[in-house]
């Protein structure tokens, strides 16, 4: 039978119960709860963090790039800290990755205004032998142009220099090879509107691009590549005796009318390598199937002229890339949240996770992802820290702030619960906010990604990402980025508050569930009567129901319309609670 209005009546009054005011003064935790968590949170220390982030950032680790010696020690490094801190189930679990490093480049025509540098070359690939070349120019590097320029080259070994634009990579190189080329240089076109970069700026970005993932399996590409600024290549051509362009607005191909040559050297690495995450746990009880993670990368950019990455010169003899802020810092907090939550016995199980090739691209994650296909149902919340340890530069999002990120689409429940926290470590003493304090507060900012909270959030589990600084930190990917930058204040409060968060999501009694506003009942992060509607349909099962099903004493619709509707009931809200 349906529901008549004095049953929705009652259900009303429930729902208001819903939406009353929580006895804590903190959205959607227990009071209890809280303190408990501040309480925990206090065990982690900003001193034991800091001693954490000096070892993963000494020159011991070599950068910690994955894939490398120094990556591998750093993940068996933290392996040890997690043992040491008592967790359960500590493993490191391998995943395959395409490595690609330079260990060599040499490129140099001084009468052709080539120099390679750090500042000006973004990497080489492949490989070259060392030995002095005939520069011939190929225009955009097309098959046609190819062999126009091989022609040209009469027989000499030679290099294609190459004008960046309208072909991939991996063609170019790849045709330049076939026709007998050793090489290719390949210049930047001009900025397009809206571009930063100028003539003189290096190539920006991850430019390994279709070098990296090999279009043509068919045909191995051997020859070394390297990419310049555009005025270095304008300045080759002129030494050449050539312009870019011919009259009929086709591209020059050839030699000029002065020949060219050029010192060349590449001996690049493309292959297949390992990676490790490490993982270590803490058991849950009574919801143990169920998981919160904490985790953060470990690797870094490793070390050499050429690092891949990394737009910054190498200060004089230092070529190590140590990441103390990128990502000692975040490492040595999930260490830290490790140790406090031992022994707590939380209703959730606990994962620690140390993430490796997160500079590769987020894929020590996504392995993760990959090598439990159950993982992303059975996740209730993801906590990841990347750059927790030093303060950046003025910016939209001051460093003052320790950014607390929202997932893709917005309303994050996890997001909230962090920044809900801070409240009671604040009151507990656990951390300072405001004033001469490390963060003027945490807030919620819009998703970004860029770190490993990203493959999950994609995968729509709640998922955030503590952060202090990010690209507004003056040191990012370079070699200035050294234990001396960071602030143990700084670590302590981030590696308490995702202590603290992990434990309150942990210690949730619903399956799935994470604390939500008073009232938030489809936890989108608002109370709306979005929330009111699903309240009724929970508590009565209310559709529409006729006059048929009025009794006698009951109010009559507040529509007018002859039918009790969801809407009735929302018109009643508005008008006794102002909703």
């Amino acid at each position: 039978m349906r529901a008549p209005l004095r049953a929705v009546s009652c259900a009303v009054l429930l729902c208001l119960s819903l939406f009353a005011a929580p006895r804590s003064s903190v959205a959607g935790v227990d009071p209890s709860l809280a303190d408990a968590a501040a309480r925990i949170a206090m065990r982690a220390t900003g001193q034991s963090a800091l001693q954490t982030a000096a070892e993963l950032a000494s020159d011991a680790y070599h950068g910690r790039r994955s894939g490398t010696p120094g990556g591998d020690a750093a993940a068996a490094y933290v392996r040890d800290q997690f043992v040491a801190a008592g967790l359960t189930n500590v493993r490191e679990e391998p995943f395959l990755f395409q490595f690609f490093g330079v260990d060599d480049l040499v490129l140099s025509a001084p009468s052709a205004g080539i120099t390679a540098n750090r500042a000006n070359v973004a990497f080489g690939s492949g490989r070259t032998p060392r030995g002095r070349y005939l520069l011939v120019f190929a225009g955009a590097g097309g098959p046609l142009a190819m062999g126009q320029a091989s022609i040209a080259a009469a027989g000499q070994p030679w290099v294609a220099l190459v004008r960046r634009g309208d072909y991939q990579f991996a063609d170019v190189a790849l045709w330049a090879q076939e026709k007998g080329a050793s090489g290719v240089v390949i210049y930047n076109r001009p900025a397009a509107a809206g571009e930063a970069f100028g003539p003189d700026d290096p190539f920006t970005g991850y430019v390994v691009g279709t070098l990296a993932t090999q279009p043509h399996p068919s045909t191995a590409l051997s020859i070394g590549v390297v990419m310049v600024p555009r005025n270095v290549g304008l300045a080759a051509l002129v030494a050449m005796g050539m312009q870019e362009m011919g009259g009929d607005g086709a591209y020059n191909v050839g030699v000029g009318t002065n020949r060219a040559y050029v010192d060349m050297s590449v001996q690049a690495v493309y292959e297949a390598r390992v990676g490790y995450n490490v993982v270590g746990e803490v058991p849950g009880t009574s919801l143990a199937g169920r998981i919160v993670l904490v985790g953060a990368h470990y690797d870094h950019l490793g070390e050499g002229r050429f690092a891949p990455h990394s737009a910054a010169v190498p200060a004089g003899d230092d070529v190590i890339f140590n990441g103390a802020d990128d990502n000692a810092s975040g490492v040595s907090a999930v260490v830290e949240a490790a140790r406090a939550l031992v022994g707590t016995a939380p209703k959730r199980t606990i994962w620690f996770v140390a993430f490796g090739a997160e500079e590769e691209g987020l894929v020590g994650s996504n392995a993760l992802l990959t090598r439990y296909p159950g993982l992303a149902a059975a996740l209730d919340a993801v906590i990841v820290m990347d750059m927790v340890g030093a303060p950046g530069k003025a910016s939209p999002y001051a460093p003052s702030y320790l950014n607390v990120e929202d997932v893709p689409s917005g309303g994050s429940r996890i997001a909230r619960l962090v920044t809900d926290v801070v409240g009671p470590l604040a009151s507990a003493g656990a951390v300072a906010f405001g004033q001469g304090a490390p963060f003027a507060g945490a807030r919620v900012i819009p998703f970004e990604g860029r770190s490993d909270h990203e493959p999950f959030a994609r995968a729509n589990v709640q998922a955030t990402l503590l952060c202090a600084a990010t690209d507004e930190y003056p040191y990012y990917h370079t070699v200035q980025d050294s234990v001396d930058k960071l602030d143990v204040r700084m670590l302590e409060t981030a590696a308490r508050l995702a202590t603290a968060a992990a434990y309150v999501a942990a210690e949730q009694p619903e399956q799935g569930a994470l604390p939500r506003k008073k009232g938030d009942l489809n936890g989108d992060g608002a109370v709306s009567l979005a929330d009111v509607t699903l309240c009724l349909q929970m508590v009565v099962g209310l559709r529409t129901p006729t006059l048929d099903d009025v009794s006698v004493g009951d109010v009559a619709p507040l529509g007018g319309d002859g039918r009790l509707t969801v809407q009735d009931v929302q018109a009643l809200l508005r008008s006794a609670i102002g909703l």
